[in-house]
């Protein structure tokens, strides 16, 4: 009976102290305050403002002909060392997507009509179409690797091949 009750009183306090081990002390409100860190007030935004927009609302925008006519959609923005928007990447042709063709034009060329949710540029998919594609640094750079195997697979094969030599006798 003595031994059950010990056993019984220790599982008690195994089960008590185990929850109040994992508790993490607590902290005085103003302790914590003044020990994180604050940000500058010139670096800190806390609203948007009415004649802002935000990326995400841009991006997927339909891009449209002053007549209202689609003309793609707004895939992109393209910014500068500066930080500053210099083009737009419009996806222009295709079927939901496949086939479809980057083409990037100056910022200057779009207008944004946030309240209507559309971008307005004033030129026709036609035109758009025969655009040059625009090619990002990724698109760059394995084309350039392509473009060293294609070489480098050719000096191969101009190669004269060495006639095969016999086995020792």
């Amino acid at each position: 009976m003595f031994r059950s009750m010990v056993l019984a009183s220790g599982l008690v306090a195994i089960s008590v102290a185990a929850p109040l081990a994992q508790t993490a002390p607590e902290t005085d409100a103003t302790e914590a305050t003044e020990s994180a860190v604050t940000l500058p007030e010139e670096k800190l935004i806390t609203e948007q403002k009415e004649q802002q927009v935000l990326s995400n609302e841009l991006i997927g925008m339909n891009v449209l002909h002053p007549q209202g006519e689609k003309i793609g959609m707004l895939e992109s923005l393209l910014f500068d060392e500066d930080e500053k928007i210099v083009g737009g990447v419009v996806s222009v042709g295709g079927f939901l997507g496949i086939g479809a063709k980057s083409v990037a034009l100056s910022w200057d060329a779009f207008e944004v009509r946030k309240d209507e949710q559309v971008v307005l540029l004033d030129l026709t998919r036609e035109q758009l179409e025969a655009a040059p594609a625009f090619k990002d640094l990724a698109q760059i750079e394995a084309e350039a690797e392509a473009e060293r195997a294609r070489q480098q697979m050719q000096e191969q094969t101009q190669q004269p091949m060495q006639p095969a030599q016999p086995p020792p006798e």
